[in-house]
């Protein structure tokens, strides 16, 4: 029965994405303790920066949960797989530099993510309504389409990284 193959592929997949959520729980929180250990033993002036594609951007968002966001710099997000609920947008307000790079041709959160979570992800839509200072949204759809656009990201870094 068709129906039932693909009702296992969904649960599988649903299975998969709870296993990477609840590591991105699990090692968020060595993340925070990395970032605020290295804050408080570095230079006055040391900067940090994250950068995470996908899950990283969700693991990223927890660590900032984890720690105070006062001690990162600057955060790209790059086809995020997370959502971006009113409690994470405050946190992020307290980063000097957030970069939010999605594209709403991104299949795989189209439709893996979107099989898993309720929400858009923040890898294809803008996280707020208008650039600011301290927010920029980067509309990479241009190069991340098709199938595999969600891992064209890297291929394309020079367009999303200026």
């Amino acid at each position: 029965n068709p129906f039932l193959q693909i009702g296992y592929k969904i649960g599988k997949v649903r299975t998969i994405w709870k296993d990477a959520v609840i590591n991105t729980s699990i090692y968020s929180t060595a993340l925070a303790t990395d970032i605020t250990n290295y804050k408080s033993t570095s230079k006055r002036d040391s900067k940090i920066t994250l950068i995470g594609h996908s899950m990283g951007a969700r693991l990223i968002f927890n660590a900032l949960g984890h720690c105070d966001p006062h001690v990162v710099d600057n955060v790209f997000t790059v086809g995020g797989a997370v959502g971006a609920p009113y409690h994470w947008i405050n946190r992020l307000r307290k980063i000097q530099m957030l970069v939010n790079c999605y594209s709403k041709q991104d299949k795989v959160l189209s439709y893996l993510y979107r099989a898993a979570e309720v929400e858009v992800p923040i890898g294809m839509r803008r996280i707020g309504k208008n650039d600011t200072g301290k927010r920029i949204e980067k509309d990479c759809s241009k190069f991340v389409r098709g199938p595999l656009g969600h891992t064209l990201y890297a291929k394309n870094g020079s367009d999303w990284l200026m």
